[in-house]
């Protein structure tokens, strides 16, 4: 393990970081806010440090397999840590861990806030809440791959330990121009998304925030009732529009815009994920029409908007559904659990591998009647390797069992059982709402201090899927 390499590419995050912070600096100067001077010395102090950093460990060899893990685990915690400092010098927080955590909550765009009035924050803040978002969203890491082979570092290995999915599906020969391509994606499906609600009157300012937010899968508001607020039916009907676009892998629009449409139509996981999105609104709309609402178009928006929000982790609110029935939340639970499509910038457990769950318990009850048979896992009409079925059930088993320790924390700390595994359920997942005290017009501010630090490695563990995290902490991967 050479530290050279790892402080190296740290130092170059931490000059992104610095300037991802000039858009909130600006936006403090414009508004004449007391923090525009704190804004602007906590940049020239980022970026020093961070370029002495990078100067005096430069490095030009390629980072290894095992550094890179290191560089992605300490990254994302890096970048919580800096990008709280805001919320301390501006006075929304006194307390580094509630700092830490609405920052890892918006890189890793969970969208959980410890906030309890949104509305009173100045704009640089509600912009960098945003902004951290939306560059959580795609990847710190996979930014930094853009622009490490400029500097003359490879980063292939980063790119291999922070993708999501148990497949990964490279675009083209060189990483640099597979991140650069799922980049213009995402800021092509921005632009679109502020435009369209900019002209269905919503002002520029939230346009932007909430663009940054949907796109990112986030879910941070300028609003205390996030969306609902507007209750502009346009506006709704574009935000499911786009978060729906945002929970399909990135990877088939390339090949849309390539010309390729068999593989984006006939997709098995993008498929599935449509029809049990389908079956869960109709289940969820049968179960709440009548017995919450008793307008039929105020059921189906209701409905519709919170199972696209909640399925793609993107956690806008539109309405309270801790009042809906038992039946109806534990479907919104398993959307949460399951989550969007792997390469996407959703959360969850991923569509993929709960179709690979799901394909390996039927091919263990088709062995079961008939012994001597042969039975292999196929996906897309090709066989899935024994590693990453394995790989599939292995994530799938950690995450029930971290979520189960926390959520024992989490209730030793006080809290009751709903509000304990749906805290982590929806911090390990990066939903953001979950049920109970932290629900759908709740907030994470009650959550006591040592909590809210055990959500936020939940929320890093969830976003890097557990095995990058375990890697690092592991005593095996520190010996030579």
């Amino acid at each position: 393990m050479r530290a050279s390499h790892i402080i190296n590419t740290l130092g170059i995050v931490t000059v992104f970081i610095a300037l991802a912070m000039l858009p909130s600096t600006f936006v403090a100067f414009l508004n004449e806010e007391p923090s525009k001077y704190l804004w602007l010395l906590t940049f020239f102090i980022l970026a020093t440090g961070g370029g002495l950093l990078y100067k005096f460990c430069s490095v030009k060899e390629e980072i290894s397999y095992r550094e890179g893990f290191a560089v992605v685990t300490l990254t994302w915690f890096t970048v919580g840590i800096w990008g709280g400092i805001p919320y301390l010098f501006t006075g929304v927080f006194d307390s580094f861990i509630f700092s830490f955590f609405e920052s890892a909550s918006g890189f890793t765009t969970t969208g959980a806030t410890a906030i309890v009035d949104i509305e009173v924050l100045p704009r640089s803040i509600l912009l960098w809440r945003s902004l951290t978002h939306w560059l959580g969203g795609m990847g710190v890491v996979v930014l930094s791959v853009c622009i490490l082979p400029l500097l003359g570092v490879g980063g292939t290995q980063l790119f291999h330990a922070e993708a999501p999915g148990p497949l990964k599906d490279k675009l083209t020969p060189r990483i640099a121009s597979t991140a650069k391509i799922l980049w213009k994606i995402y800021f092509f499906f921005t632009l679109i998304y502020i435009v369209l609600i900019y002209f269905c009157g919503m002002n520029f300012f939230d346009a932007v925030c909430h663009g940054f937010s949907t796109l990112a899968t986030g879910g941070f508001s300028t609003k205390n009732a996030s969306l609902i607020a507007y209750n502009s039916l346009p506006i709704e009907i574009i935000t499911i529009a786009f978060m729906f676009l945002a929970g399909i892998s990135f990877s088939l629009y390339y090949r849309l815009i390539r010309g390729d449409f068999r593989s984006f139509f006939k997709n098995s996981e993008l498929i599935f994920y449509c029809f049990i999105l389908i079956i869960s609104m109709a289940l969820i709309f049968l179960n709440v029409y009548k017995n919450v609402y008793d307008s039929l178009g105020e059921a189906l928006r209701f409905v519709v908007f919170q199972v696209i929000s909640l399925s793609t982790s993107t956690g806008f609110v539109t309405a309270d559904f801790n009042e809906w029935p038992p039946f109806s939340q534990l479907i919104l639970l398993f959307l949460m659990f399951m989550g969007a499509c792997a390469g996407s910038t959703g959360g969850g457990l991923k569509v993929i591998r709960v179709i690979l769950v799901l394909k390996y318990a039927l091919r263990e009850l088709r062995c079961l009647l008939y012994p001597g048979a042969m039975f292999q896992i196929k996906l897309r009409k090709n066989p899935v390797s024994k590693n990453i079925v394995q790989g599939v059930l292995s994530i799938f088993v950690l995450s029930i069992f971290l979520i189960f320790i926390a959520s024992l924390f989490m209730a030793f700390l006080g809290l009751d059982i709903v509000t304990s595994v749906t805290s982590v359920l929806a911090c390990f997942f990066n939903i953001g709402p979950g049920l109970a005290k932290v629900g759908a017009v709740e907030n994470y501010a009650h959550i006591p201090t040592l909590g809210k630090l055990i959500l936020s490695v939940c929320m890093i563990m969830g976003r890097l899927e557990i095995f990058t995290v375990i890697i690092f902490l592991s005593p095996e991967f520190w010996k030579k």
